[in-house]
């Protein structure tokens, strides 16, 4: 299912940064114009105390360190078309055609 598939992606990039007690929610949203699914796992991030703390910024720039890593994903990439920072910290994405009609044939 692409919503396990992205969460598992973004749990992987937020314990790239120094966070693992870090709980993602991907939710619809509930309008097109913010893709096929957001998070707003940048201000989850803020308020958790870390063991690295390589992350104190707002949660734009925590979205921003996210998306960052999300984008060196390949695997990720086949999924994902587009994904937005929008806001003070939500992360968007639109799903990749190919992914969305093998999600519909599952």
């Amino acid at each position: 299912m692409v919503r396990d598939e992205l969460t598992s992606f973004i749990t992987k990039a937020i314990a790239q940064l120094g966070y693992s007690d870090v709980i993602v929610d991907v939710q619809t949203p509930g309008l097109a114009v913010y893709g096929d699914y957001a998070t707003n796992v940048a201000f989850q991030v803020q308020s958790t105390k870390s063991e690295v703390r390589s992350i104190k910024q707002n949660p734009r720039e925590i979205a921003q360190a996210i998306v960052d890593r999300l984008n060196k994903n390949e695997k990720l990439k086949e999924i994902v078309s587009k994904i937005e920072i929008a806001g003070p910290g939500f992360i968007n994405f639109w799903i990749a055609q190919p992914a969305l009609i093998a999600s519909m044939r599952e």
